[in-house]
């Protein structure tokens, strides 16, 4: 994994983890960039909540396209635990550099598929017997896939 990805995947995790200094909401869609180097931004933002309370998004953006897109409902009195949401997205940009960073933040969030190039298509692949994804699939050909975190459990959509 490069030093870049490495950096970038560890500050998303924090985030998304609430491990940082961030975990207090700023005034509602005003952007803060709590990464950045080179062509790569871990950037954060607060809306009013998809559920209730409010919503703590975290983004990992390439050349300023939105690579990968954490939501996370906090601060609600009903739910006895945050509901969150992860999509990964290739923005049409099948690259090397684009798979890398998309892998090194999979591997750093513990997830165990990956995506690749195979044949000139783009697909996600479980790294393992029994993974949450178990077999290939190809990205549909815009290079988009959601994958759902709701309580941790891991399915795939919008996956051709």
């Amino acid at each position: 994994m490069r030093k870049i990805t490495k950096e970038a995947s560890e500050a998303f995790k924090a985030e998304i983890n609430n491990d940082s200094e961030n975990y207090q909401p700023l005034p509602y869609d005003k952007e803060k960039v709590v990464f950045s180097k080179d062509n790569t931004q871990v950037v954060i933002y607060w809306t009013k909540g998809t559920w209730e309370g409010r919503d703590k998004h975290t983004l990992l953006k390439l050349h300023g396209n939105t690579i990968s897109h954490h939501v996370q409902n906090l601060f609600s009195d009903s739910l006895s635990q945050p509901i969150a949401q992860f999509d990964i997205n290739l923005c049409g940009w099948g690259t090397p550099t684009t798979r890398e960073r998309l892998n090194g933040l999979l591997e750093t969030l513990g997830f165990d598929f990956r995506v690749k190039q195979q044949k000139g298509e783009q697909i996600a692949y479980g790294r393992k017997y029994g993974s949450s994804i178990n077999r290939s699939y190809t990205l549909n050909e815009d290079g988009n896939t959601n994958v759902f975190l709701i309580n941790r459990i891991i399915t795939g959509r919008n996956i051709t």
